[in-house]
């Protein structure tokens, strides 16, 4: 098992927690299943991404799959409403092992699968080989974010592209922030997308939510890697 350390995950009770997301979530949380990884993303009033990531159920519980830098603000986020729920979430953390799918690279998460969710003890994280470099590389290269503290409650979800990753479902139900992205879905267009860029391999690399230029664009970074990262830019065509 491998650990990947940038990710962590709440856990809610499966009983009544499916009904409970689908107010708050932009997919579609009936297709939480058993073993499926749903890509989602938690929005504000003003259809801002606060988190994304992905959800998965574990017997009765549905765990929610997070950057662990966002994982205190969706619990604060979603904490009032709860109060006023069916479903209750745990107070744990869970940190998050990986092994690779069986079925191939384009498997389960991203050619991985979840071989164990264990409540956080930073004594044994702090033992564990961590794969977030080797996953984030990997996130990039396919043009797929996943958003930190820093890019918190700046970009809406098709800016984010997230309508191509199946996180962004127009048939379902209200949702928090949904009339924002609804009117936005409407227009056919966004102004800004995510773009993938690159920058020397000897020079520093952008932080993330920095103003950044490059060949004469300008735009603000969501990720970086090595030598090659995402950030929203103009949008093409």
């Amino acid at each position: 098992m491998i650990l990947w350390k940038e990710a962590r995950a709440m856990c809610l009770k499966a009983t009544g927690a499916k009904e409970f997301l689908q107010g708050y979530l932009t997919c579609n949380t009936d297709y939480i299943t058993q073993g499926s990884y749903l890509s989602f993303a938690l929005c504000d009033i003003k259809g801002r991404v606060l988190a994304n990531g992905w959800a998965t159920q574990r017997e009765d519980q549905v765990f929610l799959i997070v950057h662990r830098s966002t994982l205190s603000l969706v619990r604060k986020h979603l904490a009032p409403y709860l109060n006023f729920s069916q479903c209750s979430a745990e107070e744990a953390d869970y940190s998050i092992y990986l092994q690779r799918s069986e079925l191939g690279s384009e498997a389960g998460l991203f050619g991985y699968e979840i071989a164990s969710l264990s409540i956080f003890d930073s004594q044994e994280e702090a033992v564990k080989e961590d794969i977030s470099e080797a996953i984030k590389e990997l996130l990039i290269s396919k043009g797929v974010s996943f958003i930190e503290e820093r890019a918190s409650g700046r970009h809406l979800p098709q800016v984010l592209r997230m309508q191509e990753t199946g996180g962004l479902d127009f048939e379902k139900g209200c949702y928090l922030g949904q009339e924002v992205i609804a009117r936005v879905q409407f227009k056919g267009r966004t102004k800004k997308a995510l773009e993938k860029f690159s920058w020397e391999e000897d020079s520093e690399p952008p932080t993330v939510g920095q103003k950044y230029s490059s060949s004469g664009q300008n735009g603000e970074i969501v990720m970086t890697g090595k030598t090659l990262g995402l950030w929203i830019t103009s949008a093409s065509g």
